[in-house]
């Protein structure tokens, strides 16, 4: 959409900035620290977009960290949750073999202990 030879699209952000340009510049001025005229005067479309510019790269610097920490969390909850689960199964399949090994030794046992008995017997009968 155009509108006195601009677009809409150019103005509302170009707009913006200048807004947060000058309340920017506000502490400047009241400091005392000189400020070049062009800046509040000749050209603040100019220096709007420079400053669109230095945002968007902070924000997008901004941003980007964020993505890398939240992917870093993210990365290293799910390493401790399949480590958790890797060891609670190995100790799991641990428990399983030595009962089944302890059962099975058990019974071989009492097969063996009870088996020569009733033959011993029968020798002693024959």
């Amino acid at each position: 959409m155009w509108l006195g030879g601009l677009q809409v699209a150019d103005i509302v952000p170009v707009t913006v900035v200048a807004c947060v340009e000058y309340a920017l510049l506000l502490p400047v001025l009241f400091s005392g620290i000189p400020v070049q005229s062009s800046v509040l005067l000749g050209r603040p479309v100019v220096q709007a977009r420079h400053l669109t510019h230095q945002l968007l790269q902070e924000f997008t610097l901004t941003v980007a960290v964020v993505v890398v920490a939240v992917v870093v969390v993210v990365v290293v909850v799910i390493v401790v949750v399949v480590v958790v689960v890797v060891v609670v199964v190995v100790v799991v399949v641990v428990v399983v073999v030595v009962v089944v090994v302890v059962v099975v030794v058990v019974v071989v046992a009492l097969t063996v202990a009870q088996a020569p008995a009733p033959q011993r017997h029968h020798r002693h009968q024959q």
